[in-house]
């Protein structure tokens, strides 16, 4: 009677317990073995099982399908520094802008304001570019909280100073 309410497999190892065990390492792996090498494979080899994880190529499309004037895009301020965004991108983004004129834009990482001044002059009057650069609050943490005293290329450069006293300064916060 015991037998059929432990359900014993071959090589009488009880399914039931091995269900346990194989939970108990699904667990561990999950949140330890991923430590590891082998537990990642482990882990990589589960959700291929599983259907997870599968690469997928990512679609292709042109600039000018996306953009319908590309050729035109005009960028303030090409020369870049160490940290600027790269012109191509920077053209993509004003095209973008110019083609849907948003009201309203937020940018994550101001540094020098390149990227803003293009952002805040294509977009349309009564349009917002709101920016914030996170190295000088996170630089300002770590100062207070070490001895570093090199001063970071951004705080050199100073924050936004390619936007500061041109006309479309005024539609940035």
């Amino acid at each position: 009677m015991l037998q059929s309410v432990l359900l014993l497999g071959h090589n009488g190892m009880c399914i039931f317990l091995r269900y346990w065990v194989a939970l108990g390492a699904a667990i561990y792996t999950f949140f330890v073995g991923f430590t590891t090498r082998r537990g990642r494979r482990v882990i990589t080899a589960i959700c291929a099982e599983m259907g997870i994880g599968q690469t997928v190529q990512a679609a292709s499309i042109e600039i000018a399908d996306l953009i319908e004037y590309f050729e035109q895009v005009k960028i303030l301020r090409p020369a870049s520094i160490h940290g600027n965004m790269a012109l191509l991108e920077l053209a993509v983004i004003i095209g973008l802008v110019r083609e849907r004129s948003p009201m309203c834009l937020f940018e994550i990482g101001t540094f020098d304001g390149r990227t803003t001044l293009n952002l805040a002059e294509f977009i349309p009057d009564g349009a917002i570019v709101y920016t914030m650069d996170l190295a000088s609050s996170f630089n300002r943490r770590i100062r207070k909280s070490s001895h570093h005293t090199d001063r970071p290329l951004h705080e050199e450069i100073g924050i936004g100073t390619q936007y500061r006293d041109r006309p479309c300064e005024r539609k940035i916060r």
